[in-house]
């Protein structure tokens, strides 16, 4: 069985990137991103920019949460395929805060 556990890091001091995370408990995982640019801190989940970019890392919305729970990091190549499978309807990754049954789950 693969370990599911993310790689071990400073939960203090978050780093940019890409990565893959759940939007809801039991929902689909889909890419986020955390961005650190012109001295200010932003997150993407899915696509949709996140409120509240800040100077401060951690008063930075949703950059906290996703470096606190991403389950592994993305390529940008890998980021920008999964953005592409959230945009067709028919991937669960398009419904992120709809929870999978539980024979999905292992899927998504």
């Amino acid at each position: 069985m693969a370990d599911l556990k993310p790689p071990s890091r400073r939960l203090d001091d978050p780093e940019p990137g890409y990565f893959l995370v759940r939007a809801t408990k039991g929902g689909p995982l889909v890419p986020a991103a955390i961005f650190h640019e012109f001295g200010v801190w932003r997150a993407e989940v899915n696509g949709e920019i996140q409120p509240d970019p800040n100077p401060e890392p951690l008063k930075a919305g949703k950059v906290v949460s996703i470096w606190h729970s991403f389950r592994e990091r993305l390529t940008k190549e890998e980021y920008d395929r999964r953005l592409q499978l959230a945009a067709d309807p028919a991937d669960p990754s398009s419904r992120p805060r709809e929870r999978l049954d539980i024979a999905q789950r292992h899927r998504f």
